[in-house]
């Protein structure tokens, strides 16, 4: 009786952990089809390649006003960091 409950506890623990794991890829499933959706229609850099599957494998969307692209430090925080 006690085995029992302990493999019931133990797959209830189980489906927790799915569900969990579960919500958080369709979080970011939703955050990249946002993205995407995002990129259709304000303009952006993307990189090119002579290589065909590279190209396009870097894409950062401009946001409306200044766009600063840096090096991330201390002191300064770009809206694009290389």
């Amino acid at each position: 009786m006690a085995e029992q409950e302990a493999a019931f506890a133990e797959i209830e623990r189980e489906k927790e952990e799915f569900a969990a794991k579960l919500a958080a890829m369709n979080r970011e499933s939703d955050e990249a089809a946002s993205k995407e959706a995002r990129l259709k229609t304000t303009p952006q850099i993307r990189n090119i390649n002579q290589d065909p599957s590279m190209s396009g494998m870097i894409k950062f969307a401009l946001n409306e006003g200044d766009n600063f692209i840096g090096k991330k430090n201390a002191d300064f925080t770009p809206a694009i960091a290389i």
